[in-house]
C-alpha cells in the first residue's frame, strides 16, 4: 500500500514540478489522476482558494476546499487557514478565465477522499505512517496524516514518560517520517512474565550517534526490573538480565552473535520504576506501557523468544 503524504511533502519534488509545467502536463495529470501540490496564495470573498501552480494560477472552489465542507461537517476555517501553505489537489478541469488566461479547476476534497478510501481506511493497528505536526493544544498534538486530513495524538499517547505539554516533544511543522527501526527479542526460563516498557534511556549513549550500544530500554516484569540492550534481528537469544544486584549485570551486544556482552548499571530509580532497596520490590511506574508476555518452556528451559519491533524517531 502506497503512502498519501502530508501536505508539503510533494511541493518541491521533481515529479510535482513536471506536471505543473504547462497546460499539456496539467491535462496529463488530470487524465491519470495524479495528486499534486501548490501553494495557496489567497482565499477570496467566496472562500475559493487561489493556488500558485507556477505556470498559472488554479482555483479550488469552496466546496472542494476540504472534505466535509460540502457536507457541512467542517467549518470554513479549514480553507482559510491554508493561505500561504501547501495544498494537495487533483486537477478536475482545465479552463480559461474571462481574459483568456489558463485557470485550472482543482479539488483538494477529491484528493482527501481518495486518501481516506484508498489509504487511511485500509490501515491496521500497529502500522507506522508518516505525519506532520500542524498545531498543538494542551490536550494533544494535531497532525496531517495525508493530503491535509487531520488526526489527533492525545497527550497521554505522546510519551511513555509524563510531559506537561505536547511542545515538550513536538513543534508545528515537525515531520514524523524519519525513524530508526530495530528488533528486540525477549526470552525467559521462568513462568509467564508480563512485560512493560517503563522508559527509554540515553544516559550513556554516544553523543555522536543517537543509536549506540550504550542505549538501553527499561522494562518492568512482575516485580523485577529488567534492562535490555537494543538487539539486532540476527541476535534472537537475548536473556532477561535481571537488574537486582547493586553492582549491575551484563547484556548481549547488539552487534555480535557469539554471546559477547557489555556491562550495565541497573537503573533502580524513580526514572524507571518504584524500587524498594530494603525488599527489592519493583512496581510499575505511572505511564508504563504493556508490551507482551513471555514464558519458559515449562521444564526450566528457555521458551520461544518474543520479538518486539522498536521505532525511534530521530
Amino acid at each position: 500500500m502506497g503512502y498519501y503524504w502530508p501536505e508539503g511533502t510533494l511541493l518541491e519534488t521533481e515529479e510535482n514540478a513536471y506536471y505543473l509545467q504547462n497546460e499539456e502536463t496539467l491535462r496529463c495529470a488530470m487524465r491519470i489522476g495524479q495528486i499534486l501540490e501548490g501553494r495557496a496564495l489567497l482565499c477570496d470573498y467566496n472562500h475559493n482558494l487561489i493556488v500558485d501552480l507556477g505556470c498559472c494560477r488554479g482555483v479550488i472552489p469552496r466546496e472542494e476546499g476540504a472534505l466535509g465542507i460540502r457536507e457541512q461537517t467542517v467549518r470554513d476555517i479549514a480553507i482559510i487557514s491554508r493561505v500561504n501553505k501547501p495544498v494537495a489537489f487533483l486537477v478536475t478541469a482545465v479552463e480559461y478565465d474571462e481574459s483568456g488566461a489558463l485557470r485550472p479547476v482543482l479539488s483538494r476534497r477529491a484528493a482527501q477522499l481518495r486518501c481516506r478510501t484508498e489509504y487511511i481506511e485500509r490501515l491496521t493497528p500497529g502500522e507506522i505512517i508518516p505525519a506532520r505536526v500542524t498545531h498543538l493544544e494542551n490536550f494533544g498534538c494535531f497532525v496531517d496524516i495525508g493530503c491535509g486530513l487531520p488526526s489527533l495524538i492525545s497527550i497521554d499517547q505522546i510519551s511513555v514518560s509524563r510531559i506537561s505539554h505536547p511542545r515538550d516533544r513536538f513543534a508545528p511543522g515537525m515531520e514524523m517520517t524519519h525513524y530508526y527501526k530495530t528488533s528486540l527479542y525477549l526470552r525467559t526460563n521462568s513462568g509467564n512474565l508480563d512485560i512493560y516498557l517503563s522508559k527509554v534511556g540515553f544516559e550513556d549513549a554516544n553523543p555522536e550517534s543517537p543509536i549506540s550500544t550504550a542505549m538501553r530500554l527499561g522494562f518492568v516484569a512482575q516485580g523485577r526490573e529488567y534492562i535490555f540492550e537494543i538487539n539486532s534481528a540476527h541476535n534472537p537469544n537475548a536473556d532477561d538480565n535481571g537488574a537486582k544486584e547493586p553492582e549491575g549485570g551484563y547484556v548481549l551486544r547488539h552487534d555480535k552473535t557469539d554471546g559477547s556482552t557489555v556491562a550495565f548499571t541497573p537503573y533502580n530509580s524513580a526514572n524507571y520504576c518504584s524500587y524498594d532497596p530494603q525488599t527489592g520490590a519493583v512496581s510499575l511506574p505511572e505511564g508504563a506501557v504493556s508490551l507482551c508476555s513471555v514464558s519458559g518452556n515449562g521444564s526450566g528451559g528457555y521458551g520461544t523468544p518474543v520479538k518486539i519491533d522498536i521505532y525511534l524517531w530521530l
